[in-house]
């Protein structure tokens, strides 16, 4: 007799917790006007404090996205320094990566007129 006034108690409370959850909706979707509508206008302080608790997040969103996107562009500039400078070593030791630096730079004629290239000479190998 313990086992299903057990179970019976089980189905009673869940029932009851459905009702709970599908009761707000219920009075939310009703057209007719009752006492509870007075009740649905203490609810206009807690729909702008959600609205904008929304609107924060979206800003912390968005900042987090513009944070992810700075931090991409820094690391994909220090690669380019590190790469340039790496090339720029292996010209200093090798015929090749000489001819590759010069073939880059014929490539595009704003580079040579740039203050940073105006006085710079390719690096060559030392002769040995």
């Amino acid at each position: 007799m313990r086992g299903s006034q057990g179970k019976k108690m089980r189905y009673i409370v869940r029932k009851r917790k459905v009702q709970r959850s599908i009761q707000p909706v219920d009075n939310y979707m009703a057209d007719t006007d009752t006492v509870e509508d007075d009740e649905n206008d203490g609810l206009a302080p807690k729909i702008l404090k959600a609205q904008r608790q929304v609107e924060e997040a979206k800003q912390r969103y968005k900042a987090l996205l513009a944070r992810q996107a700075a931090a991409k562009k820094k690391y994909a500039e220090a690669r380019q320094k590190i790469l340039g400078d790496l090339l720029i070593k292996a010209a200093e030791k090798d015929e090749r990566y000489n001819r590759v630096i010069k073939v880059l730079i014929d490539s595009r004629p704003q580079i040579k007129t740039s203050k940073a290239f105006v006085d710079w000479e390719i690096p060559h190998p030392e002769q040995q």
